[in-house]
């Protein structure tokens, strides 16, 4: 943990689709649950990239 005002430099980042919704359909679906989600996307990459992802297998 840092000390109180200390200022931490991140040496890498990890971009990847998700937020409430997908992370609980991903959830019940690895507890055995059949599940569905609705969503609406926007045409730039970041969307593009959250459909592609959904189609992925969980494990």
């Amino acid at each position: 943990m840092p000390e109180s005002g200390k200022t931490l430099t991140a040496d890498s980042k990890v971009k990847s689709p998700g937020g409430k919704a997908a992370n609980q359909v991903v959830a019940a679906a690895r507890l055995g649950t059949s599940t569905r989600l609705v969503a609406a996307t926007g045409n730039g990459q970041p969307g593009r990239d959250g459909l592609v992802s959904s189609h992925q297998p969980t494990s």
